[in-house]
């Protein structure tokens, strides 16, 4: 009687790094331009592939997560500091392996803050979201397939902080990348309804802390209005590899269970690919994408493309 609560969290953290991600590289596009009032404006939108390994007799998922980000940023006075907020939205459908899927719709609001002194950059952002969930399943019993489903609610905190130094060789530039993501997400408990009782869980709510270092390097090429960029990252999770969670029937009385979470990987390797291109003096294009490989749980894929106006 495998069930799939243990998936939830773990598919949110990982939404949760790429949303950060892709504010990090409009602050990056806002550093390359700027219009007389210092202040930005941008969107930017995409789609991936997440497909995440569970336990042992528990279901896979796999799915697209899909998402888009509108914000605005300001230079202050003296040209080093960018302030910036950001709201955000996006969902997921992932399929279980054994039947049935897990949908997620959520919305967040960012503050972000970036500074530069000379080849020395910094920039963290801050966020907070809330998050939709329904999930449905299906367990075999004998000739019978029996459906149950429920919902829960939840939310979560994030601070992902990121710095280096960039290095020029005429028209290059490349540097080391630093970085730390901090996150935590809480989903409240919540019980199915099936069309037969039987095999119904009642699962208490989720906690899911999670400290994620970043080493890595990152370079770019500056051909006019044209700028590829490309950076690989090794990333390492500090906690959270160890969670469990408490379900209970609903069919009988009896004591509740503890079941395993989704494993989560120790290192695994990022890879990002894209290009700047300068539509306007004050406006630029951004289009990239990335993989995430060297997990033994999760695998990712996805591209965007995103827009800042500079006024």
């Amino acid at each position: 009687m495998a069930s799939f609560g243990p998936t939830q969290a773990e598919i949110t953290r990982l939404r949760g790094i790429g949303t950060g991600q892709w504010i990090q590289q409009q602050i990056d596009l806002s550093w390359q331009h700027r219009g007389p009032s210092g202040i930005n404006v941008w969107v930017s939108g995409g789609a991936s592939t997440l497909t995440l390994k569970n336990a042992a007799n528990f279901p896979d998922a796999l799915g697209p997560p899909f998402g888009g980000t509108v914000g605005a940023d300001y230079l202050l006075p003296g040209g080093s500091v960018i302030v910036g907020a950001a709201l955000s939205a996006g969902g997921l459908t992932q399929h279980f392996s054994t039947g049935g899927d897990f949908s997620q719709t959520g919305e967040a609001i960012s503050l972000y803050a970036a500074y530069r002194a000379g080849p020395l950059w910094g920039d963290a952002v801050a966020s907070y979201g809330l998050l939709q969930n329904h999930i449905a399943r299906q367990v075999p019993l004998g000739l019978f397939t029996d459906s149950d489903s429920g919902n829960t609610d939840g939310h979560g905190l994030a601070l992902a902080l990121r710095g280096g130094g960039d290095m020029r060789f005429g028209q290059i530039a490349t540097g080391p990348v630093a970085g730390l993501v901090l996150q935590q997400v809480r989903l409240a408990g919540f019980t199915e309804t099936g069309a037969s009782g039987v095999t119904a869980l009642a699962f208490a709510g989720q906690t899911r802390a999670s400290v994620v270092s970043q080493l890595g390097w990152r370079g770019s090429l500056d051909l006019g209005d044209w700028q590829p960029f490309a950076e690989a990252d090794w990333n390492h999770e500090w906690a959270g590899r160890n969670r469990t969670i408490t379900a209970s029937l609903t069919s009988i009385a009896a004591p509740p269970f503890v079941t395993p979470a989704a494993p989560v990987a120790s290192d695994w390797a990022t890879v990002l690919l894209g290009v700047s291109y300068r539509i306007a003096p004050q406006v630029m294009l951004r289009g990239a994408v990335s993989a995430m490989f060297a997990n033994p749980q999760a695998k990712g894929f996805g591209g965007g493309v995103g827009l800042n106006v500079g006024f």
